[in-house]
This record gives C-alpha cells, structure tokens and sequence, in this order.
C-alpha cells in the first residue's frame, strides 16, 4: 500500500482492477496507458532512419579511412 506501506490486495471488478488495502482502507483504480498506434509508427520509423543514418556515418568514415 502506498498510504501505510502494508500489503494491498488487487482485486478485479469487470475489466477494472482495484489495488485495495485491508489496512487503512486505501482504494485506488489500476488503469494500463497502451502506446498509441501513432506512437509505434513513430518509434518505428525513428529506428529505421537511425540504422540508415549510421549505415552513411559508417560508410563515410570508412572511405575517408581507406583515402588516407
């Protein structure tokens, strides 16, 4: 329990879950956040123009190695 620091129990109600504590009577609604279809295109994309902007640096330093 974050309010007394005792062992709560997390009951489900539906599709809701509930920490609750027997203690001090402490309720709180459990929610999940899930990432946004928008957000892993984004994360997505960020990867790939990463992997291909360090493919270039590479590619760049080997060739100013390899005139040297």
């Amino acid at each position: 329990c974050p309010n007394c620091g005792s062992i709560a129990e997390i009951e489900r109600m539906g599709d809701e879950e509930i920490l609750k504590c027997s203690t001090c009577g402490y309720e709180r609604s459990l929610t999940r956040e899930e990432i946004l279809p928008v957000e892993k295109k984004l994360v997505a994309g960020s990867l790939v123009l990463a992997i291909i902007l360090l493919f270039i640096l590479w590619y760049t330093s080997q060739s100013l190695i390899a005139h040297v």
